[in-house]
C-alpha cells in the first residue's frame, strides 16, 4: 500500500512525497498546533491510526527519548522538503519544531 502526500498552494496540487505501511506522517503540524501541510491520498483501502494533539503530547511526555527522536526525524524531513519546495509554511513548521526541541532540551525546563 502506498499513500501519496499532496500539498496545495494557491489552488495548485503538488506531490510532497509518499508514505508506505508503517510510516508516520502529520505529526509535525500537530506538535506545532498548525494546520496540516499535506493531504493524504490512497488508491487502496487502508487503515490509519489517528491521534489527536493531546494524546500525542501525552505519549511523548511519557517517552522523552522517542519524542527527541521524532523531532530529530521531523527536522531532517522538513529541511529536505523546505529545500525542495521552498514553501514558507514548511519553513514556519520547521522553525517551530527546532524551537520546541531546543526548549525541551534546555537544562532546568520541564
Amino acid at each position: 500500500m502506498m499513500i501519496e502526500l499532496k500539498s496545495f498552494k494557491n489552488g495548485v496540487e503538488r506531490d510532497a512525497g509518499t508514505a508506505i505501511a508503517g510510516n508516520v506522517f502529520g505529526q509535525s503540524c500537530v506538535l506545532c498546533n498548525k494546520p496540516q501541510l499535506f493531504t493524504a491520498k490512497t488508491r487502496e483501502v487502508c487503515q490509519l491510526l489517528k491521534l489527536d494533539r493531546d494524546t500525542l503530547n501525552d505519549i511523548l511526555k511519557e517517552n522523552p527519548i522517542a519524542a527527541s527522536n521524532i523531532m530529530d526525524n521531523e527536522i531532517l524531513i522538513l529541511k529536505e522538503l523546505v529545500e525542495e519546495h521552498n514553501d514558507p509554511d514548511m519553513t514556519d513548521v520547521l522553525g517551530e519544531i527546532e524551537r520546541k526541541k531546543a526548549r525541551d532540551e534546555a537544562p532546568g525546563i520541564a
